[in-house]
């Protein structure tokens, strides 16, 4: 059984924030947040069966087709004009 800590080490492997593991489980944040939160909090959940196998999934590679794309870098800024006469 998948524990608090290995489901939040699961989660940060993947690369995924709390909101978008929820979107591709079809759960809420507070759900997930829920999941990786101790044993001794009252509003613990336990990592459910078919969550901890959907988790094992993924880590071997399988991506639902609501898996979230990669951020994309950022476009380069233009090149400014050159201000070199201003040191003279």
């Amino acid at each position: 059984m998948m524990n608090h800590r290995q489901f939040k080490r699961a989660r940060e492997r993947l690369g995924l924030t709390v909101a978008e593991l929820a979107d591709v489980l079809g759960h809420n944040r507070v759900t997930i947040y829920r999941m990786e939160r101790s044993p001794r909090c009252s509003s613990y959940r336990p990592v459910p069966e078919k969550t901890e196998l959907l988790m094992q999934a993924f880590l071997q590679g399988y991506r639902p087709p609501n898996w979230p794309e990669p951020p994309r870098e950022p476009e380069p800024l233009p090149k400014l004009a050159s201000f070199d006469w201003l040191e003279t």
